[in-house]
Parts: C-alpha cells; structure tokens; sequence
C-alpha cells in the first residue's frame, strides 16, 4: 500500500516547495546545469519523503549524472504517481519527457507543465 493511501498522512509527511518552471530553465542554464542537479535531488526527495512514492533524491540525482536523459521522463513519472495516489487528474506522465527533444523551448515547455502539475499538488496536500 502507498503511503499517501494510509488515513491522516498527509498532513504528518514535509510538503515540498512549489517552484517556477521558467526559473529552474533559467537557473539551470544560468549556472550551467548545477541547478539542475540541485532541482532534480530536491523534487524527487520531496515527492518521495511526502508519498513514499519515486526515486528518492539520492538515485534521481545519480541518474540525472550518469543517464541524464532518462531524467525529465523519470520526473513526469514520479509527479504523475503522487497525483494518482492523491487522487487527482492526470496532468503529466513519463511521455511529457518527450518535450525536452525540442532544443531550449522544449526544456521550458516541459518544466512548466511538470512544476506546474507538481505544484498543484502540493498545494492540495497542505
């Protein structure tokens, strides 16, 4: 059973921080990639501590290294199953990974809709 399933949960479980998509591009591209690193420990570790659901930031993080193009596919993943097991619709999936195959605009088009997804989220949760 998920973690998120068991009654009261929610509100024992550190609820992550709600970010803006076009700010983690930008950072990302500002500190050339090392936000991005940062980004990718964080959201994962804070889907995990809150749902027990994904990764977790340690094996997000050695991915986003070593196979970093598995990473925006991982992450829609990951924010797709916390919304599912809390109950709300669809937004993102593995498949919106496809967008960051479009250069740079596609990188803003795929944070945006995940952050955003991501962010709504956690907004139900508090």
């Amino acid at each position: 059973m998920a973690m998120v399933d068991q009654p009261g949960y929610d509100s024992l479980r550190p609820v992550g921080k709600r970010r803006g998509g076009v700010a983690v591009v930008l950072l990302s591209l500002v500190t050339l990639g090392i936000y991005w690193l940062v980004y990718v420990y964080k959201t994962h570790n804070e889907i995990r501590q809150h749902s027990g659901l994904g990764l977790g930031g340690g094996v997000g993080l050695l991915i986003a290294i070593f196979l970093g193009f598995l990473t925006p596919f991982l992450l829609g993943h990951d924010v797709q199953r916390a919304r599912a097991a809390a109950g709300l619709p669809q937004r993102v999936s593995w498949l919106t990974g496809f967008w960051t195959l479009i250069p740079l605009l596609g990188l803003f088009i795929f944070a945006v809709r995940v952050q955003n997804a991501l962010n709504d989220y956690w907004a139900t949760r508090r």
